[in-house]
């Protein structure tokens, strides 16, 4: 009886204990990723507006060599994936790729966002690199039409490896609260169910006829009222 009842208070507040933990460092995590790669997406986005005119200038000039080398010398200055696509979907500039080894473009998510004047974003497989990539289309636009998109874009890898050394921080920090809330649940399920057995043990002398037996609990709750009747 002493073991058992112990045991469901235990059991009781250790799978509390579990469930909470698992939920909450699974919020946590998630809420972090999304937070991180949020940020990464204002940034990718104030990269775009930055280059936006020179690249606009640059494409309408018709100067092709001049746009290429821009763009390789700009991303690999800031070390971001950089690259220039026409209406058609035909890639005119690419900062790690030879733009005529590159297929069209005109049916990637970002990129028909932009075409139709809106901030494009996407996270996927790259067909070219063959990696995670987070993606950020921003249109190039003359005389008040759309004529071809600007986007910028980073490999998930690494902000993974990051996100990875975080989630260990949290772990580790998590498996110490949920140490420390165990050590109490094991106090607090003694403070418990002492009594409990003291008051078992009690009923058991008086059930063999020791009238005699007295029991004190320095408690002040029902247990104690109940330690009184004895």
């Amino acid at each position: 009886m002493k073991k058992s009842f112990f045991l469901k208070i235990i059991g009781s507040y250790i799978l509390i204990i579990l469930l909470l933990s698992t939920l909450i460092l699974l919020f946590s995590f998630q809420t972090i990723k999304s937070h991180y790669i949020e940020l990464l997406t204002v940034n990718l986005k104030n990269i775009c507006l930055t280059l936006k005119s020179d690249v606009t200038q640059l494409k309408s000039a018709g100067d092709v060599y001049a746009l290429e080398n821009f763009i390789k010398k700009t991303g690999q200055g800031i070390n971001t994936r950089l690259t220039v696509i026409e209406k058609s979907g035909q890639v005119l500039a690419d900062s790690e790729d030879d733009p005529q080894k590159m297929e069209n473009h005109r049916f990637r998510p970002e990129i028909i966002q932009a075409l139709n004047g809106k901030v494009g974003r996407a996270i996927r497989l790259s067909p070219t690199t063959k990696k995670e990539m987070l993606y950020l289309a921003l249109p190039l636009e003359k005389n008040g039409q759309i004529t071809g998109v600007l986007r910028a874009s980073l490999f998930l890898k690494n902000i993974n490896i990051l996100l990875a050394a975080i989630n260990l921080r949290i772990l580790g920090m998590a498996l110490i609260l949920v140490i420390f809330s165990f050590l109490l649940a094991l106090i607090f399920s003694r403070h418990l169910s002492r009594p409990v057995s003291e008051l078992v043990a009690a009923a058991k002398k008086i059930a063999a006829g020791d009238f005699d037996f007295r029991i004190f609990l320095k408690r002040n709750d029902e247990l104690k009222e109940l330690s009184k009747k004895f």
